[in-house]
């Protein structure tokens, strides 16, 4: 059975390339992830659920860190809504 814990965190922003924009994956920070082996260890391959005010619900994976501060890549099914740089959200991760 799968274990569900709720964390809060900040989207930071879409992964940026040097042309592009992925709007799919989106860098996260979560409360008490400080370093990239604890993210590497807590939350790599978990299952991510954004919720978004009270009914909107958009379930990812998380895929990668990104640098040396616990950030995490978040690949979603479908992509954010356009203001959501700096949104503060509860995410569920759905531990495997």
């Amino acid at each position: 059975m799968a274990e569900v814990e709720t964390l809060r965190g900040v989207i930071t922003g879409p992964r940026l390339g040097m042309k592009s924009v992925r709007k799919h994956q989106y860098l996260a920070r979560f409360e008490g992830v400080c370093s990239r082996e604890e993210a590497a260890r807590l939350l790599l391959g978990n299952k991510a659920m954004c919720m978004i005010g009270s009914r909107r619900k958009i379930l990812g994976r998380i895929v990668g860190t990104h640098g040396k501060n616990g950030v995490v890549v978040i690949r979603f099914r479908k992509g954010l809504p356009e203001p959501s740089n700096g949104l503060q959200t509860i995410f569920k991760v759905i531990r495997r």
